[in-house]
Parts: C-alpha cells; sequence; structure tokens
C-alpha cells in the first residue's frame, strides 16, 4: 500500500495587539441616551455608540448613572464589546442573561463582566459566547467614586470562527515536496489554538487518513492567520481539509480540496 512519506506544518504569521483591536470608537460619535433601565434600547449588531453618565447634578445623587442596550444572540455566537471612557472615569460593562427582569433584580442575572485593557481603568472590554439563543442586555454603569463622563462603545457579534478550504498547487507530482495551505478567520481573541491539516488517499472506494497533524499552538486576535503543511506524496487520488477547535468550543471543518498526485 503507498503511504504518505512525510509532511509538517508551515510558519503562522499573525498578531495583533489587544489594545489596537479592541479599542472603542472616537468620542465624535452623536450621542444616544438610551433607557436606565430594562429593556433598554434595543441595537441591531453591529453598532457604535457615544453616552454620558453623571453620578451628581450639583450636590445630589440624581445622575445618569447607567444605560442599558438590549442585543439579540444566537446560540454559540460571540459577543464582543470595547468601550474607552473620558479622562479618570471608572465605568464598567456587564452582561444579564434573557429574561432578566431588572438590573437590580439578582446578581445571578449576570453572566459576565467587563475586564481592563493594559492597565487602563478608562478601556474596557467584554466577550461572552452565548449558550443559549435570546436578548441580552449590555449594561454601561459608573462607580461611584467616579467622576462623571463620557464612554464610546463598539460592540459586534462574531461566529466562532471560520477556517477555508485549503489549497494546493495546480500541478502536484509524485515525490516532490509542495505546500497546502490556507487562512483561519477568527474574529475574536485566539489563545493557545491549534489547526489540524488532514491528507486522505483513495484507496479503492474508500478515503483512507494518511497524514494528520496538529501545528504548534498559536494566538491572534482579529484579521485572518494561515496555517499549512508541507507535503511528500505518492501517486493517486488525494484530498486535504484543515480544521480547528477544543474541548470548549466545537471543532469546526474546512471544505475536502481534492487533488491528484501523478
Amino acid at each position: 500500500m503507498s503511504t504518505v512519506r512525510r509532511g509538517r506544518f508551515g510558519a503562522w504569521i499573525c498578531t495583533i495587539v489587544l489594545a489596537t483591536s479592541l479599542a472603542a470608537p472616537s468620542l465624535a460619535v452623536a450621542e444616544i441616551e438610551p433607557d436606565d433601565q430594562i429593556p433598554g434600547l434595543s441595537k441591531k449588531l453591529p453598532f457604535s455608540e457615544v453616552g454620558t453618565l453623571t453620578f451628581f447634578v450639583g450636590e445630589e445623587e440624581v445622575g445618569d448613572v447607567g444605560d442599558i442596550y438590549a442585543v439579540w444572540l444566537n446560540a454559540g455566537e460571540t459577543l464582543r464589546t470595547g468601550m474607552r471612557g473620558s479622562s479618570q472615569t471608572l465605568f464598567h460593562l456587564s452582561l444579564l442573561r434573557p429574561g432578566t427582569p431588572s438590573i437590580y433584580d439578582d446578581p445571578d442575572d449576570i453572566v459576565a463582566f467587563s475586564k481592563t485593557v493594559n492597565g487602563d481603568p478608562t478601556q474596557k472590554y467584554l466577550r461572552y459566547k452565548a449558550p443559549a439563543a435570546g436578548t441580552y442586555y449590555l449594561h454601561v454603569w459608573m462607580q461611584e467614586d467616579s467622576p462623571n463622563g463620557s464612554y464610546a462603545i463598539h460592540v459586534k457579534r462574531t461566529a466562532l470562527y471560520s477556517i477555508t478550504r485549503p489549497n494546493v498547487p495546480a500541478k502536484v507530482t509524485r515525490g516532490k515536496w509542495f505546500n497546502i495551505t490556507g487562512y483561519v478567520t477568527p474574529g475574536y481573541l485566539f489563545t493557545g489554538k491549534a489547526v489540524t491539516v488532514q491528507l486522505q488517499k483513495r484507496v479503492g472506494s474508500r478515503w483512507v487518513t494518511k497524514l494528520s497533524h496538529k501545528s504548534a499552538p498559536f494566538g491572534f486576535e482579529l484579521g485572518k492567520c494561515r496555517y499549512g503543511a508541507r507535503a511528500q506524496l505518492s501517486s493517486g487520488r488525494w484530498r486535504a481539509r484543515g480544521s480547528i477547535g477544543d474541548s470548549v468550543e466545537s471543532r469546526r471543518y474546512s471544505a475536502w480540496r481534492e487533488f491528484t498526485v501523478r
């Protein structure tokens, strides 16, 4: 039986810093004042907004201390939110589950909190993978010791990731090295994920796996990154595909690319 003699992965090229990709939009966006309580202001994703939070008006605690945005997420989709507050502000983001009656009703209704970007308390991001479809409520709020100020927020909904069908040269010669390449588009922060390239050969009426290798872990964010392998194959009908996933996120496969080695 003919077998694959050898195969290995090429280099991955993609590094984008967190602060750049999660930066909120310019504060020059026109301001909209959403409701301060659920159901909030219903928004279609993606969207960008600017708001103003005020704890004190004069010496009275009668300000606007929070804004609510209602967004729809399908099961398995990931919500990504970046926010930048004006100087010295201490603003935060909370995401509340579908069916939450009030932002003050039950702390267990909160499914995600924002995190600080690069140690800057005025910049926050929140990411959450929805386990079920429904309307989620994004709550922008301020600490009691925060000065009044404005915020800019950018919110998007993304699928987990996509992986393209690998490309192979138009002519593949038996016993000659050639490259198999494709692209992964994450659309969200990746850490420690690995792409597997699988090669199968047609044997009679069946496809038989001859090579399956996983790349070294890589980390990147937004945009796209190349995956690939180098192979040296025997004559026959072959096909290749890429896949990515782990125990937390379901594995996603590219379409097969069929080719002939002569």
